[in-house]
C-alpha cells in the first residue's frame, strides 16, 4: 500500500507572479494627461464658439436697428424728414433687443444711435463721396450755409453704438433720401 501524507499542502513557486488585471500607475497618469488635453481642446472651443455667437448676435441687431432707422426715415412724407429727426439735425433714437426703434429712452437698450440730418449744403462731411466741401441740395444752383428749405436730396447719418458684447461697438452708416415726388 502506498502512503500519502494528509497534512501535505500545494507547492508555491518561487516564480514572478502573474499579470494580474488592472492598469499601472504611469498608465493611469498618461490617460488622465489626454483627457485633461482633450477637455481643454473643448473648453476653448466653447469659449470661442459662444464669442462668435454674441459678435453675430450684435452684428444682427445693428443690421435690424440701421434697417428700421431707414424705414422710419422713409415713413415720413419727404418734406417733413429733416423736422421730424431733430430741428437741430440730430434726433437720438434706441433699440431694444428685437431691433425695434423708439424714440424715447427705455433705460436699458443694448443699441442707442442718432440721426443726423445736413439740411445745410455747406456742412456736408467728405464721408458723403462726392458732397465733400458742400453740395447743392436744392439744386438752385448755389451751396448756401443756411438750412435748405426745399432740398432734393438729404444727406443722413446713422451712427449706432452697441454694448451687447460688453464693449461699445459704433457703426456709422451714411445714407442720401432723395425726394422722388418729381
Amino acid at each position: 500500500m502506498s502512503r500519502t501524507s494528509i497534512n501535505s499542502a500545494p507547492s508555491r513557486s518561487n516564480s514572478a507572479p502573474s499579470h494580474e488585471a488592472g492598469f499601472t500607475l504611469i498608465e493611469l497618469v498618461m490617460t488622465l494627461a489626454v483627457l485633461a488635453v482633450g477637455m481643454l481642446a473643448l473648453a476653448m472651443v466653447l469659449v470661442s464658439s459662444t464669442r462668435q455667437t454674441i459678435d453675430s448676435r450684435e452684428s444682427n441687431l445693428i443690421s435690424i436697428s440701421i434697417s428700421n432707422a431707414i424705414e422710419n426715415i422713409r415713413a415720413v412724407a419727404f418734406a417733413d424728414v429733416a423736422t421730424t429727426f431733430g430741428t437741430g439735425g440730430t434726433s437720438q433714437f434706441w433699440c431694444t433687443e428685437t431691433g425695434e426703434l423708439s424714440f424715447v429712452n427705455p433705460g436699458d437698450a443694448p443699441v442707442s444711435g442718432t440721426i443726423t440730418i445736413y439740411a445745410t449744403e455747406d456742412s456736408i462731411p467728405a464721408t458723403f463721396a462726392g458732397m465733400n466741401g458742400g453740395y447743392d441740395l436744392d439744386e438752385d444752383g448755389t451751396i448756401e450755409s443756411t438750412p435748405t428749405a426745399d432740398y432734393q436730396l438729404l444727406p443722413i447719418r446713422l451712427a449706432l453704438t452697441s454694448t451687447l458684447n460688453g464693449a461699445a461697438t459704433v457703426v456709422s452708416v451714411d445714407y442720401v433720401a432723395r425726394d422722388l415726388a418729381d
